[in-house]
């Protein structure tokens, strides 16, 4: 992720169908201004084989990446 100024972070999950699957409030909080590697944990969400999206909303931006879980 990159926070274009130091602030508060909401992380979600979604899958392709757009449904909501975690809200991951333990990555929610404050970030520094620079580009950060976060590391998500899914392996207690059994998720299937699929795609997925990760939402980022902080700093007046919504940032949305695609990820594969591939079993």
């Amino acid at each position: 992720i990159f926070m274009p100024e130091d602030g508060y972070a909401d992380i979600s999950i979604y899958d392709a169908s757009g449904r909501l699957i975690d809200e991951l409030k333990d990555l929610d909080g404050e970030y520094k201004y620079q580009a950060s590697t976060i590391n998500v944990d899914l392996s207690n969400k059994n998720l299937p084989t699929g795609s997925y999206y990760i939402n980022l909303i902080g700093c007046g931006q919504k940032v949305t990446k695609m990820f594969t879980i591939v079993k």
